[in-house]
């Protein structure tokens, strides 16, 4: 059936990881993911989970934007000098 429909190769849990993922960088928590994909651990939700290149840019830039340990270094830098 895949096949006649243009996708060949698609299996059915290939729409369970695909849902899942987009649940995650949605930011559904992951207590409202289990229920709704029927799982009774959260192991089993991070299986399922693939994090796209576009959702870790995003976290990188969210990083970046409130640096940790900037007045650290900042701090550090002084006392260098």
């Amino acid at each position: 059936m895949t096949e006649q429909c243009g996708l060949p190769g698609l299996r059915f849990h290939d729409l369970r990881h695909t849902f899942i993922t987009q649940m995650v960088e949605l930011g559904v928590p992951l207590g409202v993911i289990q229920i709704f994909v029927g799982h009774l651990r959260a192991r089993m939700v991070g299986h399922y989970t693939h994090i796209t290149t576009g959702a870790a840019r995003k976290a990188v830039e969210l990083l970046d934007a409130q640096p940790i340990l900037a007045p650290t270094l900042t701090g550090m830098q002084e006392v260098i000098q």
